[in-house]
This record gives structure tokens, sequence and C-alpha cells, in this order.
């Protein structure tokens, strides 16, 4: 029976803590945008922390350069310098950082560019039109 093998919002709310659900566990979910989930997935009871990793701070930046190179403190400092400002995360620090790891004076010199490219790539996605919401449905 085909309708046997999909899932229903319904069932993965049960799931997460319906009457099947087991006790005493952790659960992690995780999103890009949170604004796009349907209340009822994030209602308090059934989430109760919610957490957003944002972007690096200086000091995240200057550490992590450090963790790669760590006898470059000078060079961990220009890094942060050229990112200052720029909305760049973690994971995408160390791919660039990982992609560098052989050239601490590269990885340095090509901080301006990555926060010029970061930058250009959020304001090509701002004009992409947006899909409508989606309407929550009963369950």
């Amino acid at each position: 029976d085909r309708r046997s093998s999909f899932a229903t919002f319904s069932g993965l709310l049960n799931a997460l803590d319906g009457v099947a659900a087991g006790e005493e566990r952790l659960l992690f979910m995780t999103t890009n945008h949170i604004e796009r989930l349907d209340p009822a997935m994030i209602r308090p009871g059934r989430v109760d922390v919610i957490h957003e990793v944002g972007d690096a701070t200086p000091h995240q930046m200057r550490t992590l350069y450090l963790n790669f190179f760590p006898d470059q403190p000078q060079l961990a400092d220009a890094f942060a310098d050229a990112l200052s400002g720029s909305s760049v995360s973690m994971a995408l620090l160390q791919s660039y950082l990982l992609v560098w790891r052989h050239s601490a004076e590269q990885a340095c010199e090509g901080a301006a560019e990555l926060a010029t490219g970061v930058a250009q790539a959020r304001d090509a996605r701002a004009m992409r039109p947006r899909p409508p919401p989606r309407e929550a449905k009963g369950g």
C-alpha cells in the first residue's frame, strides 16, 4: 500500500511527544528558517530551549584562525579586522581556512575578498522572490 510509506505532520508530532514518545531524552532540531516552521512544531513544552547560533564574532574569527595557524597572532588580528562587520558563520570560516590551511598569509590576504563575496551572495539572495509561507495544517 503506497499510503503506508508516507509520514504525516501529525505522526511527526506524536513521535516527538505523543503517547508513543519515550521519556528522558533530548531532541535537537535545527533549521535555517525558524519563522517558516509551523507553530505547533515549536510550541512551549515541545521545544523548551531555542538557541540561535549567529555569525562569528571578531574574537571567534581570531581564535579560529589561531587554531589553524598558532604561531601567527598578528595575522590573526589582521584576519579578524578584514572580516569585521561581515556576516560570516563559523562553518564558512572553517571551510575557508581549510582551503588555505597551508598558507597563513594567503588566508589572511583573501579575508577581505571573502567578506565581499559573502555580502554579494547575501544581496543576491535578498533579490530573489520568496515563496509564500505555508498554511498551517490541522493535525
